[in-house]
């Protein structure tokens, strides 16, 4: 019986007892043929292979219980602490997060930054950690635009750019790591002077572009102003012109007519400048064109301050061109 659990166990399969006979039988039978090969073989070696036949049943089924014993170590399964800690700390951060938006209040910030660099550190379960660097992140770019902390803005860059290399295509997270992972390197490319920063943040902002999601719209703002500040800082028209296209595609693509009147108020502005380096008197129609669109999707009177000096402005350019 003790033979049989051990190569049952061995060999991976469900151990299940058979009947008390059969195993009497078995006996028997291996009496008879131990027996018989006590005359072929000599009793000495007859006794000598019953021995190693137990044995090896004995070893296989000490090897399959340490086995079993022995941690799994190709998945992890963080300790019950931790699975309850992670959700609350997530919870935490966000509310952190949207309650400084309401406030204004940096202690929400220094509160999510500081919990979150202990948390991405320690965690394992990579879905939690990828939540937690990309609100860590936030929180960091955030913290940054408030008080110009060049430090958050660099930490921020570190910790998104590996948040965009492990979420992977399809992952829902990826749209918003890729925004503001773009956002925090434009930053950085613009206040340093770094070009490869800024072509940094229009690559990952074109792979965000590709993807169907409502942040579609905001990453091709984000390539165009990419480009924008990349021929500013090389004093480039051709770059510059570069930028249009996707600013054009940010007002297609936005979600709502909010969002569509601010693109066309970015991309009159856009134009005008371009207008202003090359003289193209088509870029300064469509700035009018555009800001003229932009004012009538508008109802908030602070919007339309915003908008109705953009259409001046484009008018303006149009008249001096004139």
């Amino acid at each position: 019986m003790l033979a049989h659990k051990g190569i049952m166990l061995a060999t991976g399969n469900e151990t299940r007892p058979l009947n008390v006979w059969l195993y009497r039988l078995i006996g028997i039978v291996s009496l008879v043929v131990l027996l018989g090969l006590s005359f072929a073989i000599g009793a000495d070696a007859a006794c000598l292979l019953f021995v190693l036949l137990v044995g090896g049943g004995l070893a296989a089924f000490v090897t399959r219980r340490r086995n079993d014993a022995a941690p799994d170590t190709t998945r992890y399964d963080p300790p019950p602490q931790q699975q309850a800690a992670a959700p609350d700390a997530l919870a935490r951060m966000v509310e952190c997060v949207q309650r400084y938006e309401q406030t204004k209040d940096l202690a929400d910030l220094d509160r999510t930054i500081t919990e979150g660099r202990a948390l991405v550190r320690a965690e394992k379960d990579i879905e939690v950690w990828r939540r937690l660097s990309v609100l860590l992140g936030q929180a960091l770019l955030k913290r940054h635009l408030a008080t110009n902390d060049r430090g958050a803005l660099v930490e921020a860059v570190e910790v998104l750019r590996s948040a965009g290399q492990n979420i992977p295509p399809g992952h829902r997270l990826r749209p918003a790591a890729l925004i503001e992972l773009g956002a925090a390197l434009r930053e950085l490319g613009n206040l340093s002077g770094r070009l490869e920063l800024l072509d940094e943040a229009a690559h990952w902002y074109g792979l965000c572009s590709a993807i169907e999601s409502p942040k579609r719209a905001q990453a091709y703002v984000g390539l165009s102003t990419s480009l924008k500040v990349k021929g500013d800082k090389l004093d480039d028209a051709g770059v510059l012109a570069q930028a249009v296209a996707p600013a054009r595609y940010a007002v297609g693509s936005a979600p709502d007519q909010q969002q569509r009147g601010e693109n066309l108020t970015y991309l009159s502005g856009l134009l005008v400048l371009l207008h202003r380096r090359t003289g193209d008197p088509a870029a300064v129609r469509e700035a009018v064109t555009a800001a003229e669109e932009a004012l009538e999707l508008s109802s908030d009177p602070q919007d339309r301050a915003v908008r109705e000096q953009a259409l001046r402005v484009a008018q303006a350019q149009e008249r001096h061109r004139e």
